[in-house]
């Protein structure tokens, strides 16, 4: 029996109606990190050049999806300011709103109607397609492949035609093309139909398929020759069928050979992707997890990010028909377990969206309520559970991303992040709402005071940060929420009273908060008492607190003398040895003032540059010229100083003169700003300067200069890289550091039009 291709007017309007909820959601979140920092940048510049830079470590067809509607508006590639963006979400949008309907017309033919119209809504309302499939990654498209290949090889493993062959081939090199995690398809292209074999239908399907390979051998040749070439036509037209035949980025046997009949830049991607998923990350759920990963990873992400009305729906669907199955519907039993046990191995642990390709197998399991023993209550029990999920999603609406379900009992801002609850999609209503609020303030591990504050979920969890969550907020109950990420709490000063008292050692947590409280006796009292309670190393942060504060005051002996102090508790902390150095060198140039001015001011010139305060240090270069320093000494200094704070166009200005200030004690990319200054070409001085300005955290030259080396070299992996970085980094500081003026300059950066 072939499937039904009418479609049902009902499960249209739910795809309708996911794609009017996916369309808002597009149009309220902010830029997410991979957007930019990956997929439309790499995709644009693809269209643009003809040569495609990677986009961490992808294939290029689902990127050259997302970027398609920027390059065809002729809009500018302006990767700061967005442009063009909710262009670029729509065909994710579109993409998402296909799948539900596909999905809900295969219901419809395992389940009959009322079955099609549950697993379209069960998918419509899913908060992580929702979430994904409103922005310009590649995850929904991955999701949409997924399906489709599967599908119709689910079909062609009942019915095998040539046409069908050549189609499942098409589709599985549409979905390798897209992203490396259609690899995963592969054993679940083999372990389906091996499942089915436990049913009577199962087998006799196998034995049908044996039959026909004896009586038409040709023609089952021909289907398979059709499928794989298909499957290998599809990513080698994506990458323009260059690199075919290349050698392997790895030492390989004769048995890898094979492999150089793939596009080089699959290969290398995809050797790229193995080393990174064996070497695992961190990630953060409930608590920060090591680099290798822990098994329980997905199934508890999969609990907390889709509502258990829809879960728990699924499992009890099919526990239901169990073996009394309709065979048509088997993937919807068979691909989520598998899936989820593959995605499972990796050790690179990330978030939902990893887990896309199964949520439309698990909707169309959900439509086995409509072919229960009583079937009016299981129709029912159906739509209850629909009704109340979608009740659940509308509260996070339009900021699906940050979708908790119960199961976090009202703590998802503190179990989840980055991906799976803040990749940034929030910023421009937190942006907003601190505007409209200035009495409210931005909560950090820098800023803790009493009032109200917003603080990001990445940052109160301590993700990606070194600082650590904040231990403060995790106790205390939000007062609102606002773009999904941000979080409102009101502090009274009694609440961080309480609970420096119960804080031993100055963290930069700490320190804020007693910074906050703006009562220097507290601080005094705080730290008398806890240095009475300390020693050794313990001790000595304490004792190097305290310099700070008497450093800041005026007081170079005291601060000095307590860092020396703070060395002898602490000798292995060469951190601690370097600051006194640098005390000792301030304070010996505060003596000599009198006697050598200008040798003096230059120490102290020296002294704030390496601190990185810019502003102080070009006072005392002037103080030294004033006092009698020459020219050449001053010039060499400015030059140093440029190249160490990251001002890069007055590093190459002056570099001409002074391209010798990288012998001295602190080196600086003297070469690379040389060949900048004389207009060089060269990619990799270019590259070079644009790290050494990343590093120094300028983020503006650092743009600039990775974007003028892609224009360069549009095949620079490396370069697109270090903006993608930029650009995620440019999002974590956007209220933390940076001024209005920077983020303007950056919001003002494009990328030019090839010569």
């Amino acid at each position: 029996m072939k499937p039904r291709c009418r479609i049902d007017p009902w499960v249209a309007a739910l795809a309708l109606l996911h794609g009017g909820l996916s369309l808002w959601c597009a149009a309220s979140n902010g830029s997410v990190n991979d957007e930019f920092a990956a997929h439309i940048t790499a995709g644009y510049w693809y269209l643009k050049t003809g040569v495609f830079s990677g986009g961490v470590a992808n294939p290029p067809l689902g990127q050259l999806w997302v970027a398609l509607p920027v390059w065809l508006g002729g809009w500018p590639l302006a990767p700061f300011a967005g442009t063009g963006l909710l262009a670029a979400r729509l065909m994710n949008v579109l993409a998402s709103g296909v799948l539900v309907l596909w999905v809900g017309t295969a219901g419809a033919w395992c389940c009959g109607r009322a079955g099609g119209r549950l697993a379209a809504g069960a998918l419509a309302v899913s908060p992580t397609l929702l979430a994904h499939g409103s922005l310009a990654t590649i995850d929904a498209p991955m999701a949409l492949s997924a399906w489709a290949f599967l599908w119709v090889w689910w079909r062609l493993w009942r019915r095998p035609t040539l046409v069908r062959a050549a189609e499942a081939g098409a589709l599985l090199g549409v979905a390798l093309a897209i992203k490396l995690t259609g690899i995963l398809l592969i054993p679940l292209a083999v372990l389906l139909p091996a499942s089915s074999l436990v049913y009577r239908g199962g087998r006799r399907y196998a034995r049908r398929l044996l039959a026909l390979s004896v009586r038409r051998p040709l023609r089952m040749l021909a289907a398979v020759v059709l499928f794989l070439l298909a499957a290998w036509l599809v990513p080698s037209a994506a990458y323009l069928f260059r690199g075919i035949g290349d050698p392997l980025p790895f030492d390989g046997s004769l048995l890898f050979q094979p492999l150089r009949l793939l596009p080089g830049g699959l290969v290398e991607a995809t050797w790229e992707k193995w080393q990174y998923s064996q070497a695992g990350n961190e990630s953060f759920l409930i608590r920060a997890l090591p680099a290798g990963g822990v098994w329980w990873y997905y199934p508890v992400v999969l609990a907390l990010k889709e509502p258990l009305f829809l879960t728990g729906g699924y499992l009890l669907a099919v526990l239901a028909a169990g073996r009394r199955c309709n065979l048509r519907a088997l993937p919807a039993l068979v691909v989520p377990g598998l899936f989820l046990l593959a995605v499972g191995m990796n050790r690179t642990q990330i978030g939902a969206r990893h887990l896309l390709p199964m949520l439309p197998f698990m909707a169309l399991g959900f439509g086995l309520f409509a072919r229960g023993a009583t079937l009016s209550r299981a129709r029912l029990l159906g739509a209850t559970l629909l009704v109340l999920a979608l009740m659940r999603v509308a509260v996070f609406l339009p900021y699906p991303l940050s979708f908790a379900s119960l199961a976090a009992t009202g703590k998802g801002h503190m179990w989840l992040t980055d991906s799976n609850a803040d990749w940034g999609q929030g910023n421009d209503a937190i942006s907003r709402w601190l505007s409209e609020n200035p009495e409210a303030h931005l909560l950090s591990p820098q800023e803790i005071r009493p009032g109200r504050g917003i603080v990001r979920i990445n940052t109160l969890n301590g993700h990606a940060s070194p600082a650590g969550p904040l231990a403060l907020l995790r106790n205390q109950h939000p007062a609102g929420r606002v773009g999904g990420a941000g979080i409102i709490y009101d502090l009274s000063e009694e609440t961080i009273r309480t609970w420096l008292a119960n804080e031993p050692l100055p963290t930069p947590q700490v320190r804020a908060a007693l910074n906050g409280l703006g009562d220097p006796a507290a601080r005094a009292q705080w730290l008398e008492e806890r240095k009475a309670e300390s020693k050794g190393a313990e001790l000595a942060l304490l004792l190097e607190y305290e310099s700070g504060i008497l450093a800041m005051e005026g007081d170079d002996l005291g601060a000095y003398r307590l860092l020396r102090r703070a060395s002898q508790l602490s000798p292995g902390d060469e951190r601690l040895a370097a600051q006194e150095t640098l005390a000792g060198k301030r304070l010996q140039a505060m003596r000599l003032l009198d006697r050598n001015p200008a040798q003096a001011s230059l120490e102290l010139a020296r002294a704030a540059g390496v601190e990185g305060n810019r502003a102080l240090a070009l006072e005392w270069i002037e103080r030294a010229e004033a006092a009698g320093l020459d020219e050449a000494t001053a010039g060499a200094t400015r030059y140093w100083l440029a190249c160490r704070t990251g001002d890069l166009p007055e590093a190459a200005r002056l570099a001409h003169a002074h391209p010798q200030a990288e012998e001295g004690p602190f080196e600086t990319p003297s070469r690379a700003i040389v060949l900048a200054a004389n207009d060089s070409n060269e990619c990799t001085a270019k590259l070079q300067m644009a790290f050494y300005a990343y590093q120094l955290g300028n983020l503006e030259p650092a743009a600039r200069l990775a974007i003028e080396a892609l224009a360069t070299c549009p095949e620079n992996k490396d370069a697109l890289a270090l903006l993608g970085q930029i650009i995620v980094t440019s999002h974590e500081r956007r209220w933390l550091d940076l001024t209005e003026q920077e983020w303007e300059a950056l919001c003002a950066l494009q990328f030019p039009t090839i010569r």
